[in-house]
């Protein structure tokens, strides 16, 4: 995978805790869904905090991102 998402991953109070920053395009020049959704799945965490600030992009691969985040097995 040419980029990764996942900034830290901490353990805060006993609890593993995963921070996702996308600070890029949606889409084929920045982070697309099929990449964000397999990273989201690999993590093993309690807790997920995703910061996105992003100037626009695909609308699908937004969507897509979305969703992997509504499907998300945590908070």
């Amino acid at each position: 995978m040419a980029n990764s998402y996942i900034h830290s991953i901490s353990n805060k109070a006993g609890k593993r805790i995963a921070e996702m920053h996308v600070y890029t395009h949606i889409g084929k020049d920045g982070v697309n869904a099929a990449d964000f959704a397999r990273e989201l799945n690999n993590l093993n965490v309690e807790r997920l905090n995703v910061r996105i600030n992003s100037a626009g992009g695909s609308v699908v691969d937004g969507f897509g991102i979305f969703s992997a985040m509504l499907n998300f097995k945590e908070k």
